[in-house]
């Protein structure tokens, strides 16, 4: 029997036709010191655990109780059950239960994707240099990091223009071992001096000897990139010395508004990533993936998307949908501002979940999609002009 997938904020399966509920209770969690790579043990009630369902089900046809498990990245160890071993990517029907507890190791990761032709592996989901950035306190703008990294987010997102963001990134990243992150950065200057200082201030601040991808930050018309960039003491130039001292190993092109110029600019030089809005709400207004997206494929670059979650516009039930909706693009991570543990708690255990959405859920999407994008859209879009549809 298969289980369809089935919305996890509605906890239920349909297994054979028969709809079975899904009880929503977090395990806790407890170290083991059995092996370093089992990952967390975890003795779950029957209920939700983090990445992955654990569901109790009752066949009234048999009379048999079951469990099963559904995990949507991969276990640490493989379960084992008396009659098989489950692996990895696949349902697991669990059948063995002691005092009505389950004991199993397992966990979760989030999808890791290629980044075009930077062959660089990351997580598809990243965590955005907006949001935690404005956090008064070191502290807890470091503690989101931590939380990010601990739980496996490897693509992390600055801005010299973020605020302080580089700094606080910088003394998150003292504690954490820089092996396997990919580090990013944006210039938002032109001239070549301008950009030289900004870009060493990126360094110093972040405290890294290497940036893995410096983008240009809002380039959003031809004339602009032409002028300000491609100039021979331009942003690229500059960081193009940078490429060849070794310093930075990737550049990149973002931009907000105007997807017909991007897709223009991602012909006039050969970048290693794009980044743009890629959210549900850009269905309805300002669509950069139908144009983006096959343009810069065709090149071979990697895609980043952001605003999924619309400057947190979009209703707590309806995050999943969101996330999901961008993620199941042909883009290779999803970067989303977050300003609390819980916020990255959250979104992670939605992206370890990522299954591309079903035509119902496809629709509500939609649905609520055109609600969202029914606000300001000079604001939600960052369009100079809006002029109405019809």
């Amino acid at each position: 029997m298969r289980a369809t997938r089935s919305t996890w904020s509605r906890g239920v399966f349909r297994i054979g036709g028969l709809s079975h509920s899904l009880l929503a209770k977090m395990a806790p969690e407890r170290k083991t010191p059995t092996s370093p790579t089992a990952g967390p043990e975890r003795e779950i009630p029957r209920g939700y655990g983090r990445g992955g369902r654990l569901g109790e089900f009752f066949n009234p046809r048999t009379g048999r109780r079951s469990a099963l498990v559904e995990p949507y990245g991969f276990l640490y160890r493989p379960v084992v059950t008396g009659d098989r071993k489950h692996a990895t990517r696949t349902m697991s029907r669990v059948v063995s239960w002691q005092a009505d507890r389950l004991t199993i190791f397992w966990s979760m990761a989030i999808p890791t994707r290629t980044l075009g032709k930077t062959g660089q592996t990351v997580t598809a989901l990243g965590l955005g240099g907006v949001c935690w950035n404005l956090l008064e306190d070191d502290a807890e703008a470091i503690g989101v990091v931590h939380r990010a990294i601990d739980l496996g987010i490897t693509y992390l997102d600055t801005a010299s223009g973020y605020k302080d963001c580089e700094r606080k990134l910088g003394l998150a990243l003292k504690e954490r071992d820089r092996e396997g992150l990919f580090v990013t950065a944006k210039c938002i200057k032109r001239s070549g001096d301008e950009v030289k200082r900004e870009i060493a201030r990126s360094f110093e601040d972040l405290g890294v000897d290497t940036i893995d991808l410096m983008q240009l930050h809002g380039i959003d018309t031809q004339e602009g990139l032409l002028t300000d960039t491609l100039r021979p003491d331009g942003a690229l130039r500059v960081i193009e010395e940078y490429q060849q001292a070794g310093r930075i190993r990737f550049v990149g092109l973002t931009g907000h508004t105007h997807p017909a110029n991007f897709v223009q600019m991602i012909g006039e030089y050969d970048f290693d990533t794009v980044l743009n809005p890629m959210g549900a709400a850009n269905r309805v207004w300002n669509d950069f993936s139908s144009s983006t997206i096959p343009a810069a494929r065709a090149r071979g670059m990697g895609i980043i998307g952001m605003k999924a979650m619309v400057y947190g516009q979009v209703p707590a039930e309806h995050r999943p949908l969101f996330v999901h909706y961008s993620m199941g693009l042909d883009i290779d991570v999803v970067i989303i501002g977050m300003d609390s543990v819980a916020h990255v708690e959250e979104n992670v255990a939605i992206a370890e979940q990522f299954a591309p959405l079903s035509a119902d859920e496809d629709r509500l999407l939609l649905d609520e999609a055109m609600k969202v994008a029914a606000g300001d859209k000079k604001t939600l879009f960052w369009l100079p002009e809006v002029r109405a549809a019809g």
